[in-house]
């Protein structure tokens, strides 16, 4: 176990690294720059490292996610690990549904949230509780996961090394909801806090007052307070008397199964090769999607059989249809 390292020496043999490769990457990291786009329309920058980095960062992120099961707070559902015998495994539906039946919900989130955990939080991270490492591990271990002098976008290791470091916000925030009769929950940057009587803006006061203690300040643009007559969002679901996917998620995904079968179609017809890159990455995001429904509708359910139906339909263009337009060469 992670605990048990004393040295540098059994981190390298804990996650099967060469010492000298493990400080190469700690004190000049590698990474690859590049946008993608958020669901609001905007663009999220990804930091994402390069392959040697990234298969040391998940050696240790499995360490770091083993570590925090043992310390996690009971509002943290977003990337962390359960046992196999829990009954309730804490994910984006769980999240979601311990709102349900209210009547007032607040969503926050943290502005930039990774990018406010710098090097020198990490470092404090793993020389006190649970680790106690010296400062010499500690320091290479922050540097081996930061980027910039701050968590990145695109790390594995980046989400559970936040959630370590909410751990004390999620402690004071869970103490202030209990004595206000509410219900509080994160799921990675996105908070959410739920009663049924009544929130408005100076709770939402008082949660940004929290955080900015431990330099966690609130995204001033994406605060929604829902009242008894609103529908009510958690983390894109919809809460209710139960937990619904948003019509617009399947509206989107719709559009995307049209996309996808008629990028197919073009693909058999012509016989192309460019452009197959973009095709299976865009398969893989049309299917993440469908494994969505499934989480949350489960695996027999109407709406997850019929997309899933659709998917591999999309990839099996009608033959005739393929056959009618490649003869079409025969009469020009």
């Amino acid at each position: 176990m992670l605990f048990s390292c004393t040295t540098l020496k059994d981190v390298e043999q804990l996650i099967g690294a060469e010492l000298n490769s493990i400080s190469l990457h700690a004190f000049d990291p590698g990474y690859f720059h590049f946008t993608m786009p958020k669901s609001n329309g905007e663009l999220r920058y990804i930091e994402a490292p390069e392959d040697e980095l990234k298969r040391l960062q998940r050696k240790l992120n499995h360490y770091l996610q083993c570590a925090y099961f043992v310390v996690r707070t009971p509002s943290c559902y977003g990337f962390t690990i359960g046992a196999i015998s829990e009954k309730n495994p804490r994910n984006i539906l769980s999240n979601a549904q311990k709102h349900l039946n209210c009547s007032y919900l607040i969503n926050v989130d943290v502005d930039d949230f990774f990018h406010q955990i710098s090097t020198e939080r990490v470092q404090f991270i793993f020389e006190n509780d649970p680790f106690r490492f010296d400062r010499y591990i500690s320091k290479t271990l922050a540097k081996l996961c930061t980027y910039k002098g701050r968590l990145p976008m695109g790390a594995p290791t980046s989400p559970v090394l936040s959630n370590f470091y909410t751990i004390e916000p999620d402690t004071e925030l869970q103490k202030w909801s209990e004595n206000q009769s509410i219900t509080y929950t994160r799921f990675v940057d996105d908070l959410t806090f739920s009663s049924t009587k009544n929130l408005n803006s100076r709770h939402i006061e008082s949660i940004s007052g929290i955080l900015d203690g431990f330099n966690l300040p609130l995204n001033s643009g994406k605060h929604k307070l829902y009242g008894p007559e609103d529908p009510k969002t958690v983390t894109g679901l919809v809460v209710g008397n139960s937990v619904e996917i948003a019509p617009s998620f399947y509206c989107a995904l719709d559009e995307d199964l049209v996309r996808l079968k008629k990028v197919v179609e073009v693909h058999q017809i012509t016989g192309m090769t460019s452009g197959l890159s973009f095709l299976k990455r865009f398969k893989q995001e049309v299917m993440g999607k469908i494994n969505f429904v499934k989480q949350i509708k489960g695996t027999f359910s109407e709406e997850y059989v019929r997309y899933l139906d659709q998917f591999h339909e999309a990839l099996e263009p009608d033959e005739r249809f393929v056959a009618r337009w490649t003869s079409f060469n025969n009469y020009v």
